[in-house]
């Protein structure tokens, strides 16, 4: 079983949305990291990924029109909810996770 991690991300992208696309680390022998030991790496299915768009999609809809019917801006209305990603201008910034997700294939 998996223990959860959390968000592994840079701080420069601590407003972005975060989408896992692979699970854990593909090399996992670096010395200082011991954020994956003992965690196996896994592509994650195109279908749970999309599901997670998709998921955040609605959210940013939601909270849209919860910004429109309050007359707040939508990235004040967003950061109030804990929504950090979201933007007056919509989402500016994406993070593709977990630790080295470009072993994925383009085609992905």
């Amino acid at each position: 079983m998996q223990s959860p991690v959390g968000p592994i991300r840079p701080p420069s992208e601590a407003r972005s949305l975060l989408i896992r696309v692979t699970r854990n680390c593909p090399w996992n022998r670096c010395e200082f990291c011991t954020v994956f030991k003992g965690q196996k790496f896994e592509l994650r299915p195109l279908e749970e990924v999309k599901t997670d768009i998709m998921a955040a999609r609605k959210a940013a809809d939601d909270v849209k029109k919860w910004a429109e019917q309050t007359g707040y801006g939508l990235g004040y209305v967003a950061r109030y909810n804990g929504i950090s990603w979201l933007h007056d201008d919509g989402v500016t910034n994406v993070f593709i996770q977990d630790s080295d997700s470009l072993v994925m294939k383009t085609e992905f």
